[in-house]
């Protein structure tokens, strides 16, 4: 269990510096760094669950999550970039067998 936990950090933490690039070239203020990697952990699940599998479910929970997102203020373009970072880092693990 500690060895599927620690392979499961790792990749979250990757993501997660992925995100925290982008969020410094778009000059995001710090308090919502915080609420923007939240989103991006929570996309990791469904990314898993549906990439590669069944793209419209894939797109329809990453719109869920989106929608709930914004009830909490995020902005829906900066949702945007930071889902297709997400995305485009989750497609290149993948490629290298991380995933």
């Amino acid at each position: 269990m500690a060895i599927g936990f620690t392979e499961y950090r790792i990749r979250i933490e990757q993501i997660e510096a992925e995100v925290h690039k982008l969020l410094c070239e778009l000059g995001i203020k710090t308090p919502w760094f915080t609420l923007y990697k939240d989103f991006a952990r929570q996309c990791y699940p469904t990314l898993k669950k549906y990439y590669g599998k069944d793209q419209g479910k894939l797109n329809q929970s990453l719109k869920e999550l989106m929608k709930r997102w914004l009830k909490d203020g995020l902005k829906d373009d900066m949702l945007l970039k930071v889902k297709q970072r997400v995305v485009s880092t989750f497609g290149t693990m993948r490629l290298k067998g991380m995933v």
